[in-house]
């Protein structure tokens, strides 16, 4: 028997490229291959739908099955696919770079098995990284933020990633201006062109962070397009927002969770401001402190939204507490995943 063609599959050019960058339909194809011991083409495009889009099935056998093949770690014989020995590391990614946006876990419970995604709340500085890391999960989900395209732009376009420092240098020369209106005075030369020049900084700063927003939903868009797990990184301020996200992603198929990470208000602004002293991203401290006694409130409401898939972890103590305090909800995500 011959191979299946799919010389006439057609798919976008965004579509191709989101194909190409996932390591897990490589996990999905070589782990499906190896433990039936010889597959028709029919038998994996069926598994594959099981975790991916229908529609993205013959595109992704286009690609992956004739990569795999190159690599040795299938062969063809006899009308039937066979797995060869692994090129690197199985369910990890082989070569992709910072912005690769399909990381999908392949659960390997015979149970059903579902989209899964997570909202990774908290302040800024409260160690979401270090949970991730810690719970060997960074690496199996694409992980959303704004960060991932607001952070690359800013040296470029701003010569600071300290927008904490940025913008208290702004609010000082608008006092100055504001003070001096009032008084009727008139600024000097020097302090309109430096006045202006942190306007002209804090403007383009929204229109960065504004676009960075906008490929941030984007990215949301074409990893539920694709079907692969994801997280979104951010703080999840807004409880409405939340639920309406929450209800979206579960229309469109998924299992949703929350992993709350709580931070001192005062120890989330502290971090952030290290972080930019040392080169790092930091916020204005004042965006923290405003929503410190907000993130209070949602540790209370938020259990009620996501019932038992949410996990609260406190970052309030030391580094060994925090480590504690990730390791008692491993048991109640390892839980979820495999539902």
């Amino acid at each position: 028997m011959r191979k299946k063609s799919y010389r006439r599959v057609r798919v976008s050019k965004k579509n191709w490229e989101l194909i190409k960058s996932s390591n897990d339909i490589r996990v999905v194809i070589y782990r499906y291959c190896d433990r039936m011991n010889g597959v028709t083409e029919d038998e994996i495009e069926q598994w594959l739908a099981v975790d991916f889009n229908p529609s993205m099935i013959p595109a992704m056998m286009k690609y992956w099955l004739p990569e795999l093949e190159s690599h040795g770690e299938l062969y063809f014989e006899n009308g039937l696919w066979y797995a060869g020995e692994p090129d690197g590391e199985i369910g990890r990614p082989r070569n992709e770079s910072f912005r690769r946006t399909i990381r999908q876990l392949i659960l390997e419970s015979v149970g059903t098995k579902g989209y899964k995604m997570i909202f990774l709340a908290g302040l800024p500085g409260g160690g979401k990284s270090t949970l991730l890391r810690q719970l060997g999960i960074e690496d199996q989900f694409t992980n959303c933020n704004i960060d991932n395209f607001f952070e690359p732009v800013l040296m470029d376009n701003l010569g600071t990633k300290n927008l904490h420092d940025m913008k208290l240098n702004f609010f000082k020369w608008h006092k100055l201006r504001k003070e001096k209106l009032a008084a009727g005075e008139e600024l000097t030369p020097d302090e309109i062109d430096s006045y202006e020049e942190a306007a002209r900084l804090n403007n383009l700063e929204r229109t960065l962070f504004n676009k960075s927003i906008n490929q941030f939903k984007q990215q949301i868009e074409d990893v539920c397009e694709i079907g692969s797990n994801f997280i979104i990184d951010g703080t999840a301020i807004n409880p409405q927002r939340t639920a309406e996200d929450k209800a979206k992603y579960e229309a469109a198929g998924y299992d949703c969770a929350m992993i709350f990470v709580d931070i001192d208000t005062e120890t989330s602004v502290q971090r952030n401001i290290a972080r930019g002293e040392k080169g790092g991203r930091s916020i204005w401290g004042g965006i923290i402190r405003d929503m410190g006694p907000k993130m209070a409130t949602n540790v209370e409401n938020y259990p009620e939204l996501f019932g038992s898939d949410f996990f609260l972890v406190s970052n309030k103590g030391t580094l060994e507490e925090f480590e504690d305090a990730i390791e008692m909800i491993r048991p109640g995500v390892e839980a979820f995943m495999r539902r």
